[in-house]
């Protein structure tokens, strides 16, 4: 956002008191005033259009409840009614913890008959989470309203205590950000609509986040959603493949398109002049736009995997990586050993680092973070890698892989006090963790933050991956909550407070506890070993997936009674984590046989008592809740059921007709998943499960037919299976 930037120093920021003054046709009374049709917004003649684009969602907001046209949004003076702009000392506004974005909401009576809301913000972003406080607060606009399709109630007009204020001190976690990632049903739907990616930013906004991963600053996708962010007032960052806002894979389109060089040069790690010219173009480029910026540095491959891609013996390893890469980006002097892949990337941050500051200043050079994933991630909890530290560094950690909770490098003694550092869990992980289903839940999210919180060094930015945002409402929601106010926070509480909110007082409580008895029938392949952390490792639907997967393609070889391996770009054990002596069994097979046939069985009686529960919920209501909750806990028992009967076809290899009636009912319970999901594809979210690809049910009921069709061909010849 414009100007937004210059409240970026952390040593010296200037508090901008905005007065923003709803006058209203109100009439005063001796309990309060009464908010009515007919009244303007007037907004200060030099605020950004990120606090406009917010004063006019309010007043859209005011015309539902009204019934009505739109109020006015007005700048400056010299209207009918009187606005003041205050700009004070920085710690004159009234809260407890003085800082960024902190904000007051409160009422000023004008005279014997008129009265005024006046939002005071620390700064820009504080009047507009004020402005949202109003429309949350007094007119009963969820955060989510655009997603669960909110009938507002309409009144014509509304009480407005004398007593009513709102009061928030800073947030407990400087940087609150969203990664839109393995978009894959989001994405086409919001090219459908223009005004949709408006929306999904409108939302981070009424939940107090502050910034989003746009990927990259690639023209066709980052740089748009970029602009948009810069419009809205949310910071812009650049995710862990992208330093500066650069991507190998713009690589080419940079020598060609920008430098009208065509071969493109090969890339070569020797050739630092070249990765200057490169980086300094997307620096340039993000302070031509003048966005506030979280930068990035690090140094990663043209796809989501090392800079030195992955090795032809590692191609034909089984299960092969499902992984896609341009080879040509692979650096042709790409070091060999494990310590000099290590300097390399040490190399480039610190380059990076030196980039930045050297074009900004010392003062003026945005936050950077150093992300440490996958390789990073080992090269730091090896020594090999110590990311540039100094006010404006950010060392990122990243919650395990498909398992989400912090590692144990957290505690590195590198990490002094002073040095600032951030978080990135994955609320959706492709192609193994949630994906069509919520699975972390709040209480996860919750001690992921606080061991953070409580680890070296000082907790200041935390992002979530949040995949389609459609699935995961509750997670999001929870997680924008305990950033703002992690001291406060309690998820017992946020849940009870969320299921009222969006399906009602009467059912809050009820729906409370059916959600933790959702999350809490998800598999767990392996007892957590951290401390009082429940559900540290679930077998989510990517999990499922990929095992369904793996079985139906090993159905015809030999028998193994261990079949679930990690593949390439994992861990041993990491893809699955099924220990069959933390269930009571002594193979994979009977563990996952045991403990997806249970799973089952739990899901379904939630999705038993949610079907109870629907049709007592107030009308529009229930799509919501159909969606979100019932539809999902449906889904995931009958895709537990379909892994449960793939896994003993596989494992029961005599009777051939059995395996066949086996085959037959997985494919009947993956058709009920689909249905399910289809049922909830309606209204503004009608076709969005077309798009789905990652669990790929298509390629399942392939699989499953493929299989089917020999074994009926084999059977109606008399052949059988040998024990």
């Amino acid at each position: 956002m414009k100007k937004m930037n210059r409240i970026l120093p952390f040593s010296i920021i200037v508090l901008f008191f905005l007065s923003f003054w709803l006058r209203l046709d109100a009439q005063v009374t001796e309990n309060g005033f009464l908010l009515r049709p007919g009244l303007a917004i007037q907004i200060p003649s030099d605020a950004p259009s990120s606090v406009k684009l917010a004063a006019e969602d309010l007043a859209r907001d005011l015309a539902k409840v009204f019934g009505g046209p739109a109020p006015e949004v007005v700048r400056g003076t010299g209207h009918e009614y009187e606005i003041g702009i205050r700009i004070e000392e920085p710690g004159l506004v009234d809260v407890p913890r003085k800082g960024p974005e902190s904000f007051m909401v409160t009422i000023e009576k004008t005279d014997t008959s008129m009265a005024s809301i006046i939002v005071q913000g620390n700064d820009w972003r504080g009047c507009i989470y004020g402005i949202y406080e109003i429309s949350h607060d007094l007119l009963g606009i969820s955060p989510f309203w655009y997603w669960t399709d909110q009938k507002v109630r309409t009144s014509s007009e509304i009480l407005v205590p004398w007593n009513w204020k709102r009061i928030s001190s800073a947030p407990t976690v400087r940087w609150r950000g969203w990664f839109p990632n393995d978009t894959a049903m989001l994405s086409p739907w919001l090219d459908q609509e223009p005004d949709r990616l408006h929306r999904l930013v409108e939302t981070m906004l009424r939940l107090r986040m502050n910034f989003m991963d746009v990927g990259s600053a690639s023209p066709n996708k980052g740089l748009v959603c970029a602009l948009i962010c810069q419009d809205r007032g949310v910071t812009v960052s650049f995710t862990h493949t992208a330093p500066l806002g650069s991507h190998l894979r713009l690589w080419n389109t940079y020598w060609k398109e920008v430098r009208k060089i065509n071969p493109p040069p090969p890339v070569l790690i020797s050739r630092i002049d070249r990765f200057r010219e490169f980086y300094q173009y997307f620096i340039d480029l993000a302070k031509q736009e003048d966005f506030e910026l979280i930068q990035t540095m690090g140094f990663r491959g043209s796809s989501d995997i090392a800079f030195w891609g992955i090795t032809p013996e590692q191609m034909q390893q089984d299960p092969p990586p499902n992984i896609y890469w341009d080879t040509t980006l692979i650096p042709g002097d790409s070091p060999q050993t494990w310590d000099a892949k290590a300097a390399t990337i040490q190399f480039f941050m610190n380059l990076q680092y030196e980039m930045l500051r050297d074009t900004y200043g010392e003062v003026e050079m945005p936050p950077i973070r150093a992300i440490l994933y996958h390789e990073n991630a080992d090269f730091f909890r090896e020594g090999l890698l110590t990311p540039p530290s100094g006010p404006k560094t950010i060392w990122t950690f990243v919650a395990a892989r498909v398992d989400h909770f912090p590692e144990d490098y957290l505690q590195d003694p590198r990490i002094k006090d002073d040095q600032k550092i951030g978080y990135y869990m994955n609320l959706q992980f492709t192609p193994n963790g949630c994906h069509l289903a919520n699975g972390e839940g709040p209480w996860k999210v919750e001690e992921n933050l606080r061991i953070v919180d409580s680890s070296r060094g000082y907790f200041n930015l935390a992002v979530f991956n949040t995949g389609n945002v459609r699935e995961f409402i509750l997670d999001l929601s929870a997680g924008a909550a305990a950033l703002w106010d992690l001291e406060n926070y309690d998820s017992d509480m946020f849940i009870e407070n969320y299921c009222r909110e969006y399906f009602g007082h009467e059912q809050g409580k009820a729906i409370a506890h059916l959600y933790r008895s959702f999350l809490d029938s998800y598999w767990q392949p392996t007892k957590s070993d951290i401390p009082h952390f429940p559900r540290q490792y679930i077998f989510q639907d990517g999990r499922c997936a990929r095992a369904i997967e793996y079985l139906l393609d090993r159905m015809e070889l030999p028998f193994v009674p261990d079949p679930l391996q990690s593949g390439t770009n994992y861990k041993p054990g990491e893809q699955f984590r099924i220990s069959p002596e933390d269930t009571g069994e002594s193979t994979q097979i009977e563990a996952l046989i045991k403990g997806m046939g249970q799973a089952a069985i739990s899901f379904n009686e939630v999705f038993n008592e949610a079907e109870k529960i629907l049709p007592t919920l107030e009308v529009d209501r229930q799509q919501f809740f159909k969606d979100n909750l019932m539809v999902r806990a449906g889904a995931m028992s009958a895709i537990s059921s379909a892994l449960v009967d793939v896994a003993i076809a596989y494992r029961d290899r005599t009777d051939k007709l059995a395996r066949i009636r086996l085959l037959e009912s997985a494919e009947l319970h993956l058709e009920k998943a689909w249905s399910l999901l289809k049922s909830v594809d309606q209204g503004k979210f009608e076709g969005w499960y077309e798009r789905e690809r990652t669990f790929n049910f298509k390629s399942k009921f392939t699989g499953i037919e493929n299989i089917l069709k020999q074994w009926r061909a084999d059977s109606s010849r008399g052949d059988s299976d040998k024990p």
